[in-house]
């Protein structure tokens, strides 16, 4: 905000310390107080835009534009519209009554009897009475603002007259000032006749408060160095604008940093006020010196910007002719397009006989590019479209293999599916990777049977795993014994007869045997056995069920062995804290308590031990087994 020296006379005193304090008397100021007084009351700045040709319309779309403008734009906008409506119908209407007239007159009609008011009429005149109404509305209401934001701006006059003289804190004053100050930036327009008579009684009052308040250096310069720095942007703005080619756009845009620059900021510090000043008037000479140049050569500079359309259509259409055949490419050419499209409807106005046929050539390059677009998705679509059914035949192709019972004799047939995905068309990542992980998990399901010897269950076998699966089940409900041994013996019975079902492959089997296992283990929980017999009976079970499979035998010794290993490195580290206690007392807490539980790790450690012996038997009797059935094979070969 700046503060000039219009200062009364008996207050000279007052003016030059607030000269000192606030940097009112400037000597950028008179000239800024005068701009800033002839633009207090904000008004709706005056656009000229092409007049649309109203002369081709008829009766009825003179009616039906008006109704819609009535409808669509402010009322302020509307005047000089509604005006050339009202003439162009007017004019039309009385050569349409003439011609009536005359018709009805030859017609053998008297001339005082001729009576002509078509319902166009009546809608048109109804379309200007609600018109005058809006306007009327219009106008008193903005009278009615004008003088509430009259009343409050003497209110916050008032207020800071208040402030003057206020024994409360500085910073809090001062906090006080600047709210009321902003509240002022933030009210409307006022009457004219009240603008520059409230706008100097305000910059008076608030030349006072800075008399008054005294600011200390620090707070004044943090309100000069905020000023400076807005100041510096909206300089720098001006700037921008004087490099502008549209010069109509940088006139209306300089008349806002005008009004920034007096209504929303204060001083700055007063060896930089000349300079900012005189740098924005600078910028501001530039973009005044090319608006008189523009207004007095206007037909020349209408003559370039026809040129500059004209090349940026011709660029357009160029873009329209390239053939594109890839997604990056057109978002490239979108890119382009939009950036030309921006530079056409940023050049300024070109002759009039050259606007309208301009602008069906750019909104015809828009559609014309917009189609071409549209194609070339339409038919990416569909080609995605055939390139996700052919990757969806392919996963059909791969389940239905899976089904099969002779399937581990398709593995080449699997390895041409693979090779034949490669060669399906391109799929958006999203897509493509869903059914890329629905193909790659069945064809891993199929070559992991490959490793793991899967075979497909026959329909006898099927039978059989039925069979197995509803004795299994019988675990979790029948009622066992109370004792150890009786329940092992319950538990090993019952799995014989699971094995008396019939045979099965070793996969299904061994599938068969966990489950039983897990409800073995899931029941002796309940079963009421201490832990050191439920151990005892489980590993029994488990050793009856795997006892047959050589591989499962392993991972159980190896399992055990670790248990082993790492029950073995507890107890040494427990036999290593007993060294502490040499000269203590065999009774001492501590000492019992390491030594009990040292006890019962040696307990486990020769359960567990005990238990690999076993595996370790079972595990070479097996292998035993296995050498002299192959012996026997091989004398038999021999005697053939």
């Amino acid at each position: 905000m700046e503060y000039s020296d219009t200062i009364d006379p008996a207050n000279e005193s007052s003016a030059q310390q607030a000269e000192d304090l606030a940097g009112a008397n400037t000597p950028d100021s008179k000239e800024e107080i005068k701009e800033s007084n002839e633009k207090t009351v904000e008004r709706p700045e005056k656009k000229t835009p092409s007049t649309p040709n109203y002369e081709e319309l008829d009766f009825q779309g003179i009616v039906s534009t008006a109704s819609a403008l009535l409808q669509s734009k402010p009322i302020p906008e509307l005047s000089e519209t509604f005006k050339q409506l009202n003439a162009h119908f007017d004019a039309k209407f009385k050569a349409k009554l003439e011609t009536e007239k005359e018709a009805f007159i030859s017609g053998g009609g008297n001339e005082i009897d001729f009576y002509f008011n078509p319902p166009y009429k009546k809608e048109w005149e109804q379309i200007s009475y609600n018109f005058r109404q809006q306007r009327r509305k219009y106008y008193r209401e903005l009278e009615e603002n004008q003088k509430a934001n009259l009343e409050r701006r003497k209110q916050i006059i008032d207020e800071i007259k208040v402030l003057i003289g206020s024994q409360d804190n500085i910073n809090s004053v001062y906090n006080q000032f600047k709210a009321l100050r902003d509240s002022w930036h933030k009210c409307g327009a006022v009457p004219r006749a009240e603008s520059s008579n409230i706008w100097e009684t305000y910059k008076h009052h608030v030349e006072r408060f800075y008399d008054f308040l005294h600011l200390n250096r620090e707070l004044r310069e943090l309100d000069f160095k905020h000023n400076y720095q807005e100041k510096l942007k909206i300089i720098e703005q001006a700037e921008t604008l004087a490099q502008s080619d549209n010069i109509l756009k940088a006139s209306r845009d300089l008349n806002t940093l005008h009004r920034l620059w007096k209504n929303d900021l204060g001083p700055v510090a007063k060896e930089h006020r000349e300079d900012l000043w005189k740098r924005f008037q600078q910028a501001t000479k530039i973009i005044h010196d090319k608006r008189h140049d523009y207004e007095k050569n206007i037909d020349q500079f209408q003559q370039q910007n026809l040129e500059k359309r004209l090349a940026l259509l011709q660029s357009m259409e160029e873009l329209i002719e390239k053939k594109v055949s890839s997604h990056r490419i057109w978002q490239q050419n979108v890119k382009r397009f939009n950036e030309l499209r921006v530079a056409f409807q940023d050049t300024g106005q070109v002759p009039k006989a050259e606007s309208k046929k301009t602008w069906n050539r750019f909104r015809e390059a828009g559609r014309q590019f917009n189609r071409a677009k549209n194609e070339f998705y339409k038919q990416q679509k569909k080609e995605q479209k055939q390139a996700i059914d052919q990757r969806k035949a392919l996963i059909d192709q791969v389940k239905s293999i899976l089904e099969m019972e002779d399937w581990n004799q398709h593995s080449q047939k699997i390895k041409q599916l693979q090779n034949q995905w490669k060669k399906t068309g391109f799929l958006p990542r999203k897509i493509g990777d869903a059914l890329w992980e629905e193909f790659r998990a069945n064809c891993n399901i199929y070559f992991e049977r490959l490793r793991g010897g899967y075979l497909q269950l026959s329909s006898q076998e099927e039978a059989v795993h039925e069979a197995q699966l509803a004795l299994i089940k019988t675990v979790n409900s029948a009622e066992i014994p109370k004792e150890a041994t009786e329940i092992q013996d319950f538990f090993l019975d019952l799995w014989r007869t699971c094995q008396t079902a019939g045979e099965l492959n070793k996969s299904a089997a061994m599938k068969n045997g966990k489950a039983f296992v897990k409800a073995v283990k899931k029941r002796l929980k309940s079963s009421g056995l201490s832990s050191v017999d439920m151990e005892l009976v489980y590993f029994e079970i488990r050793l009856a069920v795997f006892g047959n499979w050589d591989d499962t035998l392993i991972d159980e010794m190896t399992q055990i062995k670790a248990q082993i290993d790492q029950l073995k490195t507890e107890q040494t580290q427990l036999e290593n804290n007993l060294e502490f206690f040499s000269n203590a007392s065999s009774d001492n807490p501590l000492v019992r308590e390491v030594t009990q539980k040292s006890e019962q790790l040696t307990q486990k450690i020769d359960v567990l031990g005990e238990q690999f012996k076993r595996l370790k038997q079972a595990h070479h009797k097996l292998n035993k087994a296995e050498e002299e059935e192959a012996s026997e094979e091989s004398e038999t070969e021999l005697e053939d």
